[in-house]
């Protein structure tokens, strides 16, 4: 990674393989929601989406920016663009009262977060006396 920061790797490599379903689930669930949307004359719906979406940071500067663009590196990230792109279709449909917006969450920290993610990497690292926590 050359000390670049990817959105979210640390937690998509569980997102490959057989057993990853969330493609479908967030897509259709999404679909759904926007009809039931549709059904009931919705005025506004907030996505939640995921930094996921970005992949590794196109602006050349750290933390990737919301305007960078969506390079999704894992299958999550992939499911969560791909569950974003129906409410932006249907907000512009013509005639659409529904106004949409995704918010691309990034990594919280709390109990049971991965200890190898960055917050807890440097409160450990504080604690500890351990000097630098390295980005890698």
């Amino acid at each position: 990674m050359g000390g670049r920061r990817r959105a979210g790797c640390g937690l998509t490599p569980r997102s490959r393989g057989e057993g990853f379903t969330d493609h479908a689930t967030s897509v259709l669930a999404t679909q759904r929601l926007l009809d039931a949307c549709i059904r009931h004359d919705a005025q506004r719906l907030a996505v939640a989406s995921s930094a996921h979406v970005y992949g590794p940071a196109t602006s050349g500067e750290e933390p990737v920016r919301a305007s960078d663009s969506t390079e999704p590196t894992s299958p999550y990230g992939v499911a969560k663009l791909a569950a974003e792109r129906p409410a932006l279709a249907y907000a512009r449909c013509p005639g659409s009262q529904l106004s949409t917006v995704a918010l691309r969450f990034f990594p919280a920290f709390g109990p049971g977060s991965n200890p190898r993610m960055v917050i807890p990497r440097f409160f450990s690292a504080a604690l500890t006396g351990g000097g630098r926590a390295a980005l890698r």
